[in-house]
């Protein structure tokens, strides 16, 4: 997640890790709505919503679902960084700097 706020004319940026897993779980728990109730607005299976939940990523597909379902609160950016770092890349130098 990432949040920012105004300090004079600075624009100061934070930036909360999560991972997708803890993401699902704080938008459904927030959200009020069961994994059941959840696979049937996205199309995606139950027991595969249930697997994210415990950890496992989803394909690209339905990653995209569940941002523009959740309206960017479970973010395919967020995917993109968890699949990086199980592969073992990292960004160029001065990404990491800028992070």
């Amino acid at each position: 997640m990432v949040y920012w706020g105004l300090r004079g004319n600075t624009i100061l940026v934070y930036v909360v890790a999560m991972s997708y897993q803890t993401a699902l779980t704080a938008y459904l728990e927030t959200s009020g709505k069961t994994q059941a109730q959840f696979a049937a607005e996205t199309g995606i299976g139950q027991g595969s919503i249930s697997r994210y939940v415990k950890g496992r990523l989803p394909d690209r597909e339905q990653a995209e679902t569940i941002d523009r379902i959740t309206n960017g609160g479970v973010p395919l950016a967020l995917w993109q960084s968890e699949w990086a770092k199980r592969l073992g890349l990292t960004p160029p130098a001065d990404q990491r700097a800028a992070a």
